[in-house]
């Protein structure tokens, strides 16, 4: 285990330790996070083993996500092939799993399983019955977020002089498709 990874994360900006002391972790510098084996989990298991995940860190992504920027890959109609969403950076895992849903042009949701990949920059949709071709839509909860915590609209920094909601409203926004005849 060890290498080089891609993890993303942020550390907020304007709290009060970061202004005195500075940031914890420096841009361009390489680190390691280090597990030792003596530690236990929740359960009181010690580890089997030591673990250790090296890491470069880069500059903060802080815009807000976009659907316009997502690229879906559309099965053809009477398949089962999957629906696939592609996302320019890493999505927060457990949110992509129950914030995107489908609906058909008659607003009938769509039954199906979801599976996330390509380190979480893809999203699946395996529909339970084939395909019906005709206009369809994702529904996108706006609480969504990448791993920086920046959300649909929202960038997890925020201007502190201006006014801000201090609760995230559950909205959503469309992205229509259209699924066509067999390829």
């Amino acid at each position: 285990m060890g290498g080089l990874a891609t993890l993303c994360g942020r550390i907020k900006r304007g709290l009060k330790p970061r202004e005195e002391v500075g940031p914890t972790l420096i841009e361009n510098r390489r680190y390691t996070l280090v597990v030792e084996a003596a530690w236990k989990s929740t359960e009181g298991i010690p580890l089997k083993a030591a673990f250790r995940k090296s890491f470069l860190v880069t500059a903060p992504e802080d815009r807000p996500l976009d659907v316009k920027d997502w690229k879906l890959d559309l099965p053809a109609a009477g398949t089962r092939d999957p629906l696939r969403v592609r996302f320019p950076r890493i999505m927060d895992h457990a949110l992509l799993e129950r914030m995107i849903r489908l609906q058909s042009d008659t607003n009938a949701s769509l039954a199906g399983f979801i599976s996330i990949a390509q380190q979480e920059t893809h999203w699946l949709f395996t529909p339970e019955r084939p395909w019906q071709a005709g206009r369809h839509r994702l529904l996108v909860d706006t609480r969504l977020e990448d791993v920086s915590g920046n959300s649909v609209g929202r960038p997890f920094e925020i201007d502190l002089l201006r006014p801000v909601e201090r609760q995230t409203k559950a909205e959503t926004v469309e992205v229509p498709f259209t699924i066509v005849g067999q390829k």
